[in-house]
């Protein structure tokens, strides 16, 4: 299983949870996480079309 930085510090926050449960708060924020990132990278590509519009 994959865990990414924002699932590790979900693990580290809560050693003493069983590891059903940590699994599950880990897939919940590579979720999160993934929706974040692909919410910041179309903001960025709008932003950058907004820039070419302006100097064109």
């Amino acid at each position: 299983m994959t865990v990414s930085l924002l699932g590790e510090a979900a693990f580290a926050g809560f050693p003493n949870l069983p590891a059903e449960q940590q699994r599950a708060r880990v897939e919940r924020f590579d979720k999160y996480e993934s929706s974040l990132i692909a919410h910041v990278s179309a903001a960025a590509q709008e932003a950058a079309r907004a820039t070419m519009r302006a100097e064109a």
